[in-house]
């Protein structure tokens, strides 16, 4: 975490892209580079930098802005586990840049990223929570102007049942809800709902929330540090060998050997090219 202030000179950072990075330049001009595609940032943007994307970022003198660049385990455990969650994990996996940005949102950001700066430096009490909370607030901002510029999410049929069963399984991921809580949350009856679910996607509801909970004990297991009791806690599973009966009897394997056997030769799913920006 670094706030940069005016210099009378040129000044290189380089990322090594085994974090993920947050960029907001507040005064002057900036370059960033990601392989051999090459972007200007403007003063007043926002740069998001996902995980496995060796970048450099040069300012010209006179700049001023903020870096953070957040380790996986702080990332994974900042994610919110409200509405959108399953979105708001997606966005930062995709490189983004925000140019113009409006003032009191650009000003919020560069709040918060000010304070991440502060409480990381200092270690007061209770620092871990106010990291993790601005955090999350960064996060959600980056969906919320990613998803302006999502036209594809913008044409989506609205009213579709099974895919708001889909929507409604990534908010309550950690909650474990039942079939028919979420038929009753949706409006139908359960019923209906099966149907609807297995017609869109050839299997009933409760094998598709079994599949998004695989989903993403997976994704953490490879992509993240955390020790399986944190992933259990974090996909909500109260007992820890509960979890590992859960995961063994889907993949074959119990998470940490499933963990061994595929960390080497996994790929995190994230977007490194500028051309998918918004």
């Amino acid at each position: 975490m670094e706030t940069f202030l005016p210099e009378l000179r040129r000044r290189v950072w380089h990322l090594p892209g085994t974090t993920a990075a947050c960029i907001l330049l507040k005064r002057g001009e900036g370059t960033l580079s990601v392989g051999e595609t090459i972007r200007p940032m403007p003063a007043g943007s926002l740069a998001w930098l996902s995980r496995s994307n060796p970048a450099s970022f040069e300012v010209s003198a006179g700049a001023q802005g903020v870096i953070a660049q957040i380790p996986a385990p702080v990332l994974d455990r900042s994610m919110p586990f409200g509405p959108f969650a399953g979105e708001v994990r997606k966005a930062t996996r995709q490189n983004q840049l925000h140019e113009q940005m409006d003032k009191e949102q650009f000003g919020s950001l560069v709040q918060s990223m000010e304070t991440l700066c502060l409480e990381v430096r200092h270690q007061q009490p209770g620092a871990r929570e106010v990291i993790d909370s601005h955090i999350s607030l960064i996060t959600i901002a980056l969906w919320r102007m990613m998803r302006e510029h999502d036209q594809e999410k913008a044409s989506e049929p609205a009213g579709n049942l099974a895919q708001r069963f889909r929507a409604e399984i990534d908010m309550r991921l950690r909650d474990h809800p039942t079939i028919a809580e979420i038929a009753d949350t949706l409006g139908v009856t359960r019923d209906r709902l099966n149907r609807a679910v297995f017609n869109a996607f050839e299997m009933t509801p409760k094998q598709l929330i079994h599949s998004r909970q695989m989903a993403e004990a997976c994704r953490l297991l490879l992509d993240s540090n955390l020790q399986t009791d944190e992933i259990a806690v974090l996909l909500g599973f109260s007992d820890p060998a509960y979890f590992n009966r859960f995961f063994r009897q889907r993949a074959g394997l119990p998470p940490g050997r499933f963990r061994k056997a595929n960390k080497g030769s996994h790929q995190p799913d994230e977007s490194s090219s500028f051309a998918s920006w918004p």
